[in-house]
Parts: C-alpha cells; structure tokens; sequence
C-alpha cells in the first residue's frame, strides 16, 4: 500500500481500509440506531483484531452526549482502563474533556495514543477536514491506528480519495438509509469507514 507524507501530513502513514459498509457487515442491535449497530461493532472489531489490550491507550474522539454513546463509552473503558473520551461540548459523564477537532492538536496528545477512533463526525465538518485528518493522525504514536466512520454525502470523498491515492471500496450491498421527508437531509445516505495506521517518521 501506499505509503502518504506531505508537508501538510508531515508523518509517514498507510490506508489499510477504506470503503462503504455492507449490509451483510456484523451488526448489533443493543446500538439502536440506524448505523451505529454497524459503526459501534465494527470499531470494536478492528480494536481487538489490530492488537487493542488492556495496555493500550485510546482516544474515543468526537465521542457523544447520550444514549447508546454512552453505552459505548462505558463498554470501551469496560475493555480498556487507558481510554479518555473528548467532544466539543461539556459532558458531565466521567473520563470525558473538551476539544475542537478543528482547532490545533494539543501537545500532550501528540504522539500519545495506540487507537484514535472517530464515529460519524467528519460529515457535521464543512470547512477543514483535512485538518481534522490530520489532528487525529497526529495523535498516534508510531505504528498506532485511526478508525473512523462517516456519512456520504458528507465526507469530502473526492479529497479524501485524491490525499489517499486510493479510490473508496464500494461493497456489493451498500448500507443505504432514505430520508424521504427530509429536505436537509441526501435521499440515500450511505455509511463508510477510513482504518489507517501511522508508521515511523
């Protein structure tokens, strides 16, 4: 795979997946909602099947307020003790602190983290996704993985497959979700997920 770095990206890191759910993904229904019983099974999936263990510290980005959120947040640090949860809101749930995705990386959290996971967020960001991109990446430590989901239309996909050099996967039966009475919303909106690993600088 191609291995990417630029003077925007200034760290080496590779695309180990990128593609569009498929219906025939695992699923789990306790997540409730429409693509979260696909997003919340699959990033603990690939946690565990990356090499996640009680050792590993994990960043749940853009983690959620309520909900099956915050089951998920509970059943992450059920698994693993060094997890800390950030959002752009105040929460009053334990483990959780603020941070602006679009705004510069802090430093103590560079270079820090094993996983960095991100859940349908970068679609609800207009103007700077490249820079989120890059924020999350810069969290990793060397040889550490992003997981991240998101909406489409929403994502930037053309940027995103042009920065990737790689064209998103489109699985034979595409999770798809209509909205038919809603104008705010595409009328097929469909759900993908980014995995990359950041290696040596």
């Amino acid at each position: 795979m191609e291995i990417y770095y630029c003077r925007f990206f200034p760290f080496n890191f590779e695309v180990l997946e990128f593609s569009y759910f498929d219906t025939r993904d695992s699923f789990n229904k306790k997540w409730v909602e429409w693509s979260r019983i696909y997003e919340y099974e699959f990033v603990k999936n690939r946690l565990l099947t990356l090499g996640a263990n009680a050792n590993s510290k994990v960043h749940n980005s853009c983690w959620g307020y309520q909900g099956c959120h915050i089951t998920f947040k509970n059943e992450l640090a059920s698994q693993f003790p060094h997890l800390i949860n950030s959002d752009i809101q105040y929460s009053p749930e334990i483990n959780t602190s603020v941070y602006d995705l679009t705004k510069k990386c802090p430093q103590y959290w560079k270079n820090e983290f094993d996983f960095v996971i991100n859940i349908s967020t970068m679609e609800e960001i207009f103007s700077s996704q490249l820079l989120v991109l890059r924020n999350l990446i810069q969290m990793l430590k060397s040889g550490g993985h992003l997981i991240l989901t998101f909406d489409f239309p929403g994502l930037k996909l053309e940027l995103f497959e042009s920065l990737l050099d790689e064209n998103i996967k489109i699985p034979d039966f595409p999770l798809k979700k209509r909205f038919p009475n809603r104008s705010d919303v595409p009328d097929h909106l469909m759900v993908g997920y980014l995995v990359i690993r950041r290696n040596n600088s």
